[in-house]
C-alpha cells in the first residue's frame, strides 16, 4: 500500500511492504515495536535503532525522534489522487463494491453490520499493520451486503473485508 506522507513541509511517497518500506523509490528494512503501554516504540531502520514516541491527534501524528518533535500527516496515495482529480477513481453508482485490505494486518474494529446504510467517508473497518492504525472508509453511499471479517482476524493484502451495494 502506498501513502503520501507529509513531514513538516516535505512530502514523501511511502510504500509499506512486509518487513520493509520504500521511501521515494529507496528500499529500507524496518521493524517497529511498541516498548511501553504509552506511545514509545523501538524503530529499527536499516539496522539502526531509534526510540520514537508517536501520538495521534485528530488525524495527524506527532513523532518525537532524537529530541525533535515532527508533525506528520499520512494519507493513502489513492485518496490523494481522488482529491486531486475529482471523480477519477470513484466507484460507479450501482453494482457491488468490495472493500479490500490495503495491506496484511490485524482487524481491530468492524464498525458495520449487514443491512446498514453508510455514507461516503464513514469508517467501516480499522486495521493495524506494523503498529499503525488504518481506517478504511466507505467510498460512496450504499448498503452493507456482507461483512467478511471480525475483530482480531488476521487478513492478507487484497482480502475482501466488506461488500456493499451502491
Amino acid at each position: 500500500m502506498k501513502y503520501v506522507t507529509k513531514v513538516e513541509d516535505k512530502a514523501f511517497v511511502i510504500e509499506v511492504r512486509e518487513g520493509k518500506i520504500v521511501v521515494d523509490g529507496k528500499f529500507h528494512a524496518v521493524d517497529l515495536r511498541r516498548i511501553e503501554l504509552l506511545s514509545l516504540y523501538s524503530l529499527l531502520i536499516d539496522n539502526l535503532s531509534h526510540e520514537v514516541s508517536i501520538e495521534e491527534r485528530e488525524g495527524e501524528y506527532r513523532a518525537m525522534l532524537r529530541s525533535k518533535l515532527y508533525t506528520v500527516e499520512v494519507q493513502e496515495e489513492r485518496r490523494t489522487r481522488e482529491r486531486a482529480v475529482p471523480g477519477s477513481t470513484t466507484p460507479a453508482a450501482g453494482g457491488e463494491i468490495s472493500i479490500e485490505a490495503p495491506m496484511p494486518g490485524l482487524v481491530l474494529e468492524v464498525l458495520v453490520d449487514v443491512g446498514q446504510t453508510r455514507q461516503a467517508g464513514d469508517v467501516l473497518v480499522v486495521l493495524e499493520s506494523m503498529k499503525m492504525r488504518t481506517e478504511l472508509h466507505c467510498p460512496q453511499d450504499g448498503v452493507i451486503q456482507d461483512v467478511h471479517v471480525a475483530p482480531h482476524d488476521h487478513v492478507t493484502q487484497g482480502q475482501v473485508l466488506v461488500t456493499m451495494s451502491a
